[in-house]
């Protein structure tokens, strides 16, 4: 998880996306990535890295992304 992680920082939106779709797949595992998954969705509004990087949050760290969807304003995406 920590090699894709560095990924989501890219100026390419595609690779954030490859990244954060790859650290969705691996779960639980990957909770080293939530801080930069949440810069992401944060970062990149509502585009294919912004939905991946959401999702792969919910993934990541299910409760977790409870929190900052109340404070995003979404339960789901």
């Amino acid at each position: 998880a920590r090699e894709l992680g560095w990924l989501l920082s890219s100026p390419d939106p595609e690779t954030v996306f490859a990244a954060a779709e790859a650290l969705g797949r691996i779960g639980p595992g990957a909770r080293e990535a939530v801080p930069s998954l949440v810069a992401v969705v944060e970062s990149h509004r509502r585009n294919r890295a912004h939905a991946a990087a959401w999702l792969a949050l919910r993934q990541v760290d299910p409760d977790g992304s409870a929190r900052f969807g109340a404070r995003w304003g979404v339960d789901r995406y």
